[in-house]
């Protein structure tokens, strides 16, 4: 059998599959029906997992049904669940990736609905794991990053949700520091304001605006070049607190003793989907 690490870690990819392929299904047509190649690769990613790790004799199966018999033939068998609707998702890949045949808007969604089912089922089934549970993070390269993830999932858990945003941003600016695309063009950030010792006065108000400006289509550019999905990031920074950096640390306005801005207190699924833009974009600039 596997060890428990390379499952949580195998399945944490599966799992990211998953959501890709979930997400290209609500795409407009005929975009969705790239989403079925995504499920079908979850799937069979998934089988061949419990293939290993049931230890199942012979050759990797060369069919995709081959999986079930195989497994049910192990010496210490599995029963995996969902055949028939893994039986139709495989038939529409066929017909995608060899005659070009796409399939309907409600088969794209019947797709979506079956295979979560099987993944949460036999996940649970047989690694005794909720699939909604297993976490992206460990395939987060950067330990920093990593680290400010987990700190942010722990406080989503505990319901403090001030503190995961807070966490949440400052893994992305660390995100965006390791992957500075500007760096050699704008140096040292001369135009970012520091809120100890300035460039500008308090009383030159055009420039400290002209900095914020800078400072800001710089992050938007960083994203845009970084090719990180922009409607996700205005949705991020409606909840992450504006950071400055001083001393070597990210620190926010309040923990600074200045006024902070009108900047509500974030939901729990507002956290849960900013902490998963930011692993997204972690895999993205690993890729």
């Amino acid at each position: 059998m596997l060890n428990p690490k390379d499952i949580r870690s195998r399945l944490a990819f599966i799992r990211h599959l998953h959501r890709v392929a979930t997400e290209q299904s609500k795409a407009p047509e005929p975009m969705q029906a790239a989403s079925v190649l995504g499920f079908h690769d979850a799937v069979e990613l998934f089988l061949h997992l419990v293939f290993e790790h049931l230890e199942v004799g012979g050759a990797t199966p060369h069919q995709f049904m081959d999986y079930w018999d195989r497994i049910a033939k192990a010496a210490m068998p599995a029963q995996v669940t969902g055949r028939a609707g893994m039986e139709r998702l495989n038939g529409a890949r066929r017909e995608l990736k060899h005659r070009g045949t796409h399939p309907s808007p409600r088969e794209v969604e019947a797709f979506r609905g079956s295979v979560t089912s099987f993944l949460e089922d036999n996940v649970r089934a047989i690694f005794s794991l909720d699939f909604d549970r297993i976490s992206m993070i460990d395939l987060v390269i950067s330990d920093s990053v990593r680290a400010l993830l987990r700190d942010a999932e722990a406080a989503i858990a505990g319901t403090n949700y001030g503190d995961a945003a807070r966490n949440l941003a400052i893994a992305f600016e660390l995100l965006l520091g390791e992957h500075d695309v500007i760096g050699d063009l704008a140096g040292s950030r001369p135009y970012y304001t520091d809120i100890f010792g300035e460039p500008f006065t308090s009383r030159d108000s055009a420039k400290r605006w002209a900095a914020d400006v800078a400072a800001q289509l710089a992050s938007i550019l960083r994203v845009t070049v970084l090719d990180f999905d922009y409607r996700r990031f205005k949705r991020f920074q409606q909840i992450a607190p504006r950071l400055w950096h001083v001393g070597g640390e990210f620190l926010t306005a309040g923990q600074l003793g200045q006024p902070t801005a009108a900047l509500r207190q974030p939901s729990k699924d507002e956290c849960e989907e900013a902490l998963q833009f930011v692993v997204d974009c972690a895999l993205r600039v690993q890729q």
